[in-house]
């Protein structure tokens, strides 16, 4: 079956979704008052924004793929994983010239943290703890093609029914893994199937989305997904205070009821997609949106690196000029730099600063890693005898 695959970013409201969504998680890894907080009485960052990033790769997942399953692993291997390896051994040698210089908590390099922890809870080297999310992301897709495989197999590429109960399936599993965290907790092999668990709900739903729901979804008024999608939120919070679940790379802060997830992820993916679609129009020629929207994974890589090295620079500047008696440590971070310093006075001023640091400093890594890439090409190019100049290339076919 040969099926023709649209380019992911024509669809100017997806991406919107995702410079918004990746906006949010570099705004809510600052730890003080967040620079994007908008809304967020009712739709607290943590509540959705990582559901959100599953629910937009699923929404793209095409039946394409299910041609050839080696096909389809080894995109997503070169895409995510084999990126992920090389910038988690960088950040691994960077945090062991730390250890070895002040000594901390980190771990050391060796073929498990290189290779297995990452897809256990990502953490093992703290400053690039967030991008945690790319192996998730990876299993998840690789699960996903499976279920799909098998679905197609069964029932055919469209029915409605068998959407309906996988979707209800995957929902119930996904609160069955909340509820098992909450009164057991994940660890080793189990957390890796856990976040599978919790995860393809979102996955699913993003595709179902895309196969059967947006048609419908566009329909509704949105002044209806304006009022319910935060009146739901508050209701829930009347009966419990809290509706985030925050360490979900670990899956181990949750506090509501084993509903709520499903609940607030879907409200806050509803809420955030109705916005994107409407503000599309005017923002999805932006080259900085499209830039910043094209390249998420590396910003989700790279930004708490950026993030803590700037706030280390801006306190020492300010220890310098005898004003640091003035900011006190407000949160701890097991990382490059242990703890980050906080202003009593002017937070949104450094947030702002740290906000755009995080934002567009892995921008300028993907910039340099793209030339460094091409440069590499050039080279194996030039010394294998391949080379670049097509006279040059005709000359030599020609043995002249």
């Amino acid at each position: 079956m040969k099926r023709k695959v649209s380019g992911e970013k024509t669809n100017k409201t997806f991406m919107v979704l995702s410079f918004i969504g990746i906006c949010m998680v570099i705004s809510g890894h600052i730890f003080t008052t967040p620079v994007l907080n908008i809304f967020g009485n009712f739709f607290t960052f943590n509540s959705f924004f990582m559901p959100m990033f599953i629910f937009i790769s699923g929404y793209f997942f095409k039946d394409e793929y299910l041609d050839s399953f080696w096909k389809f692993f080894k995109k997503k291997f070169l895409k995510l994983m084999l990126y992920y390896f090389i910038w988690n051994l960088i950040y691994g040698i960077i945090m062991s010239i730390r250890r070895a210089a002040v000594g901390g908590p980190d771990l050391p390099i060796n073929f498990y943290t290189l290779f297995i922890e990452p897809f256990v809870d990502g953490g093992q080297f703290g400053i690039n703890i967030p991008s945690w999310f790319i192996p998730t992301l990876f299993t998840v897709e690789i699960a996903y093609w499976f279920v799909r495989k098998i679905e197609v197999k069964l029932v055919g590429e469209k029915c409605v029914p068998s959407a309906v109960i996988l979707a209800i399936i995957f929902a119930v599993i996904n609160m069955g893994v909340v509820w098992f965290a909450k009164h057991v907790g994940f660890s080793g092999a189990l957390l890796v199937l856990g976040k599978i668990g919790f995860f393809m709900a979102f996955y699913y739903m993003g595709a179902i989305y895309n196969r059967y729901l947006e048609k419908w979804e566009t329909k509704i008024p949105s002044a209806v997904i304006f009022i319910v999608c935060p009146l739901t939120n508050a209701f829930l919070m009347i009966f419990f205070e809290t509706i985030e679940f925050p360490n979900l790379f670990i899956l181990n802060k949750f506090m509501a009821p084993v509903f709520y997830p499903i609940i607030t992820s879907t409200t806050g993916i509803l809420f955030w997609l109705r916005i994107s679609r409407l503000i599309a129009p005017a923002i999805s020629k932006s080259k900085i949106v499209n830039m910043i929207s094209n390249n998420t994974k590396d910003i989700m890589m790279h930004h708490l690196f950026f993030i803590t090295i700037t706030q280390l620079v801006m306190f020492g500047i300010l220890k310098a000029i005898g004003l640091a008696d003035d900011y006190a440590p407000s949160a701890i971070y097991q990382g490059l730099g242990d703890v980050f310093y906080y202003p009593h006075h002017g937070a949104l001023f450094f947030s702002a600063i740290l906000f755009l640091v995080g934002l567009f400093a892995p921008l300028g890594v993907k910039h340099l890693q793209e030339k460094f890439i091409n440069w590499l090409k050039r080279f194996f190019n030039t010394n294998g005898g391949l080379a670049t100049n097509p006279k040059r290339r005709s000359t030599r076919r020609n043995g002249r």
